[in-house]
């Protein structure tokens, strides 16, 4: 069967009505986490499945096991279009910027760090310079990713650029790309360590002429759901498995 075309433009709205209710009868319900079959929908990059899905399932398991996280991918610009569109209950990320009619609570920071192989010729005492740094091939994470990261922009307003020769959609392809050849990128200390290839990295400061600031991990969520006793619940969870 298909959707009239008056049907197809009054699904959203339909939508957005529904999920307000529902947050409406949350928020003045106690949530039981042990018995509820609550379905939360979570907005995360690529590599934060990999890095802290992991920590926040099993915190969930253990004290709500019938309780769904569905997971869509993205960055933040795409995350925060989903709260604003009701389509995600949190986000998670590096959020340079949080749009008006959403609200964020720090969970941790970590290092934006360079790798290379430890037999990378370019490397002198397992370090770079800032002129071998830019001499050296480098992958990266493509523009249109999303990232949240911005040191290309940093480099290029100071008229350096780097020798791109490969570009991958997410931070997640890179580490695996590095180990046994003279590659170079830069890329998350916490994340790197997720990989088993690790071992056979060199990972040291960014080696560029400017401070590089920590990335600040946040979830972030929709003000109008901020007194919805399911998402209280699912943010400490989430604070609590991510706070190391």
């Amino acid at each position: 069967m298909v959707a009239t075309p008056r049907a197809a433009a009054l699904r959203q709205p339909l939508e957005r009505a529904m999920n307000d209710i529902f947050s409406l009868m949350s928020s003045t319900s106690e949530f039981e986490p042990a018995t509820s079959q609550r379905v939360f929908r979570l907005a995360m990059s690529d590599a934060m499945t990999a890095e802290g899905l992991p920590l926040i399932m099993q915190a969930v398991r253990r004290k709500a096991p019938n309780v769904q996280l569905l997971v869509e991918t993205g960055g933040p610009v795409q995350s925060c279009r989903l709260l604003l569109e009701d389509k995600a209950d949190i986000a998670l990320g590096v959020f340079p910027s949080v749009p008006k009619g959403l609200e964020s609570d720090e969970l941790y920071r970590d290092q934006l760090v360079c790798i290379a192989d430890r037999s990378n010729s370019y490397l002198k005492n397992g370090r770079l310079s800032f002129k071998s740094f830019l001499a050296a091939p480098h992958v990266t994470v493509s523009p249109s990713s999303d990232s949240g990261i911005q040191v290309d922009d940093i480099l290029r307003s100071m008229g350096f650029d780097r020798h791109i020769v490969a570009s991958v959609p997410h931070y997640l392809a890179i580490p695996p790309l590095i180990a046994g050849t003279d590659l170079v990128a830069h890329s998350r200390r916490k994340l790197v360590d997720v990989f088993r290839s690790s071992k056979r990295l060199q990972i040291m400061p960014v080696p560029v002429p400017f401070p590089v600031p920590d990335l600040i991990f946040a979830q972030v969520w929709h003000s109008k759901h901020k007194d919805d006793g399911a998402q209280i619940w699912l943010r400490d969870v989430i604070r609590q498995a991510l706070k190391s």
